[in-house]
Protein backbone atom coordinates (compact mmCIF):
# COMPACT_ATOMS: atom_id res chain seq x y z
CA UNK A 1 0.00 0.00 0.00
CA UNK A 2 1.66 3.50 -0.95
CA UNK A 3 1.33 5.65 1.65
CA UNK A 4 -1.71 8.75 0.84
CA UNK A 5 -2.92 6.75 -1.86
CA UNK A 6 -5.53 4.09 -0.04
CA UNK A 7 -8.99 5.48 -1.92
CA UNK A 8 -12.52 4.53 -0.53
CA UNK A 9 -11.04 3.57 3.23
CA UNK A 10 -14.54 4.42 4.43
CA UNK A 11 -16.12 1.30 2.80
CA UNK A 12 -13.73 -0.68 5.81
CA UNK A 13 -15.49 1.78 8.16
CA UNK A 14 -19.12 1.03 6.90
CA UNK A 15 -18.10 -2.78 6.83
CA UNK A 16 -16.72 -2.41 10.39
CA UNK A 17 -19.85 -1.05 11.50
CA UNK A 18 -22.33 -3.32 9.72
CA UNK A 19 -20.47 -6.15 11.52
CA UNK A 20 -20.38 -4.40 14.95
CA UNK A 21 -23.60 -3.44 14.86
CA UNK A 22 -25.01 -6.67 12.90
CA UNK A 23 -23.06 -8.55 16.44
CA UNK A 24 -24.56 -5.89 19.10
CA UNK A 25 -27.83 -6.93 16.94
CA UNK A 26 -27.90 -10.51 17.98
CA UNK A 27 -27.22 -9.74 21.63
CA UNK A 28 -29.81 -7.49 21.99
CA UNK A 29 -32.30 -9.38 19.87
CA UNK A 30 -31.24 -13.10 20.48
CA UNK A 31 -32.78 -14.96 17.24
CA UNK A 32 -34.12 -18.08 18.57
CA UNK A 33 -34.91 -18.73 14.98
CA UNK A 34 -32.00 -20.79 13.21
CA UNK A 35 -33.50 -19.88 10.05
CA UNK A 36 -33.52 -16.20 11.17
CA UNK A 37 -29.57 -16.52 11.69
CA UNK A 38 -29.20 -18.20 8.79
CA UNK A 39 -30.48 -15.94 6.58
CA UNK A 40 -29.49 -12.65 8.52
CA UNK A 41 -25.72 -14.45 8.24
CA UNK A 42 -25.52 -14.81 4.79
CA UNK A 43 -27.46 -11.34 3.92
CA UNK A 44 -24.14 -9.98 5.96
CA UNK A 45 -22.18 -12.05 3.82
CA UNK A 46 -23.20 -10.71 1.10
CA UNK A 47 -23.10 -6.88 1.71
CA UNK A 48 -19.98 -7.45 3.11
CA UNK A 49 -18.87 -9.07 -0.09
CA UNK A 50 -19.65 -6.20 -2.16
CA UNK A 51 -18.48 -3.54 0.28
CA UNK A 52 -14.36 -5.75 -0.24
CA UNK A 53 -14.90 -6.36 -3.91
CA UNK A 54 -15.30 -2.33 -4.38
CA UNK A 55 -12.56 -1.29 -2.06
CA UNK A 56 -10.20 -3.70 -3.67
CA UNK A 57 -11.32 -2.70 -7.25
CA UNK A 58 -11.02 1.01 -6.13
CA UNK A 59 -7.37 0.43 -4.72
CA UNK A 60 -5.95 -1.94 -7.93
CA UNK A 61 -3.04 0.74 -8.22
CA UNK A 62 -2.84 1.66 -4.33
CA UNK A 63 -2.36 -1.56 -2.79
CA UNK A 64 -0.01 -3.96 -2.80
CA UNK A 65 -1.54 -7.23 -2.93
CA UNK A 66 -4.86 -5.46 -2.94
CA UNK A 67 -5.96 -9.42 -5.02
CA UNK A 68 -6.19 -10.70 -1.46
CA UNK A 69 -8.91 -8.20 -0.40
CA UNK A 70 -10.44 -9.14 -3.33
CA UNK A 71 -10.59 -12.68 -2.98
CA UNK A 72 -12.05 -11.75 0.58
CA UNK A 73 -14.50 -10.14 -1.18
CA UNK A 74 -15.55 -12.83 -3.60
CA UNK A 75 -15.71 -15.73 -1.26
CA UNK A 76 -18.03 -13.67 0.74
CA UNK A 77 -19.94 -12.95 -1.86
CA UNK A 78 -20.17 -16.28 -3.23
CA UNK A 79 -20.65 -17.71 0.59
CA UNK A 80 -23.75 -15.20 0.76
CA UNK A 81 -25.86 -16.18 -2.58
CA UNK A 82 -25.32 -20.10 -1.91
CA UNK A 83 -27.07 -19.82 1.39
CA UNK A 84 -29.39 -17.05 0.56
CA UNK A 85 -30.54 -19.72 -1.98
CA UNK A 86 -30.89 -22.64 -0.05
CA UNK A 87 -32.19 -22.68 3.40
CA UNK A 88 -32.26 -26.26 3.79
CA UNK A 89 -28.52 -26.28 2.97
CA UNK A 90 -27.93 -23.40 5.14
CA UNK A 91 -29.73 -25.05 8.27
CA UNK A 92 -27.16 -28.19 7.93
CA UNK A 93 -24.03 -26.56 7.59
CA UNK A 94 -24.21 -23.32 8.71
CA UNK A 95 -21.97 -24.07 12.29
CA UNK A 96 -19.66 -25.49 10.14
CA UNK A 97 -19.81 -22.41 7.41
CA UNK A 98 -19.33 -20.15 10.11
CA UNK A 99 -16.18 -22.04 11.31
CA UNK A 100 -14.61 -21.55 7.29
CA UNK A 101 -15.69 -18.24 7.56
CA UNK A 102 -13.98 -17.24 10.69
CA UNK A 103 -10.76 -19.07 9.61
CA UNK A 104 -10.98 -16.68 6.37
CA UNK A 105 -11.90 -13.86 8.22
CA UNK A 106 -9.07 -14.39 10.84
CA UNK A 107 -6.20 -15.06 7.90
CA UNK A 108 -7.70 -11.65 6.37
CA UNK A 109 -6.92 -9.50 9.68
CA UNK A 110 -3.59 -11.20 10.14
CA UNK A 111 -3.10 -10.17 6.37
CA UNK A 112 -4.21 -6.75 7.13
CA UNK A 113 -1.46 -6.69 10.13
CA UNK A 114 1.11 -7.57 7.83
CA UNK A 115 0.34 -4.74 5.00
CA UNK A 116 0.05 -2.39 8.76
CA UNK A 117 3.51 -3.49 9.57
CA UNK A 118 4.87 -3.18 6.41
CA UNK A 119 3.75 0.47 6.59
CA UNK A 120 5.90 0.52 9.94
CA UNK A 121 2.44 1.41 11.63
CA UNK A 122 3.16 0.96 14.99
CA UNK A 123 -0.02 -0.34 16.62
CA UNK A 124 0.04 -3.59 13.80
CA UNK A 125 0.24 -5.95 16.39
CA UNK A 126 -3.64 -5.54 17.57
CA UNK A 127 -4.86 -6.39 14.06
CA UNK A 128 -2.63 -9.39 14.12
CA UNK A 129 -4.08 -10.43 17.77
CA UNK A 130 -7.99 -10.23 16.46
CA UNK A 131 -6.60 -12.60 13.34
CA UNK A 132 -5.11 -14.72 15.66
CA UNK A 133 -8.06 -15.31 18.15
CA UNK A 134 -10.55 -15.14 15.24
CA UNK A 135 -8.65 -18.20 13.83
CA UNK A 136 -8.85 -19.75 17.32
CA UNK A 137 -12.68 -19.30 17.70
CA UNK A 138 -12.91 -21.01 13.73
CA UNK A 139 -11.13 -24.07 14.96
CA UNK A 140 -13.08 -24.42 17.85
CA UNK A 141 -16.07 -24.27 15.88
CA UNK A 142 -15.29 -26.32 12.94
CA UNK A 143 -14.39 -28.94 15.66
CA UNK A 144 -16.92 -29.42 17.83
CA UNK A 145 -19.93 -28.44 15.47
CA UNK A 146 -22.27 -29.64 18.50
CA UNK A 147 -20.95 -26.99 20.59
CA UNK A 148 -20.96 -24.23 17.02
CA UNK A 149 -24.75 -25.28 16.71
CA UNK A 150 -25.59 -24.73 20.56
CA UNK A 151 -24.16 -21.46 21.15
CA UNK A 152 -23.64 -20.15 17.18
CA UNK A 153 -25.58 -16.90 18.61
CA UNK A 154 -22.79 -15.78 20.93
CA UNK A 155 -20.42 -17.09 18.93
CA UNK A 156 -21.66 -15.06 16.29
CA UNK A 157 -21.73 -12.06 17.72
CA UNK A 158 -18.49 -11.88 19.47
CA UNK A 159 -16.91 -12.57 16.13
CA UNK A 160 -18.58 -9.57 14.22
CA UNK A 161 -18.01 -7.30 17.31
CA UNK A 162 -14.57 -8.38 17.10
CA UNK A 163 -14.08 -8.46 13.12
CA UNK A 164 -15.94 -4.85 13.19
CA UNK A 165 -13.98 -3.30 15.84
CA UNK A 166 -10.47 -4.18 14.77
CA UNK A 167 -12.17 -3.32 10.17
CA UNK A 168 -13.10 -0.16 12.00
CA UNK A 169 -9.48 0.32 13.30
CA UNK A 170 -7.93 -0.55 10.16
CA UNK A 171 -9.81 1.90 8.58
CA UNK A 172 -9.13 5.18 10.88
CA UNK A 173 -5.41 3.62 10.24
CA UNK A 174 -6.08 3.74 6.45
CA UNK A 175 -7.32 7.62 6.99
CA UNK A 176 -4.39 8.51 8.67
CA UNK A 177 -1.67 6.97 5.89
CA UNK A 178 -3.74 8.64 3.25
CA UNK A 179 -2.93 12.25 5.76
CA UNK A 180 0.76 11.32 6.42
Amino acid sequence: MENNQAKYWWLYSLTGLIMFFGGIWIIRFPVDDFIALGLFFSMLLFTIGILEILYSLANTKKILNWEWILLSGIFNLILGVILMSDEALTMAVLPFIFGIWLAFSGASQIGRALLLKAQSYKRWGWMLASGAMTLVFSIFVIYHPLFGALSIIIWTSSSFILIGLFTLAYSIVLKRIIRE
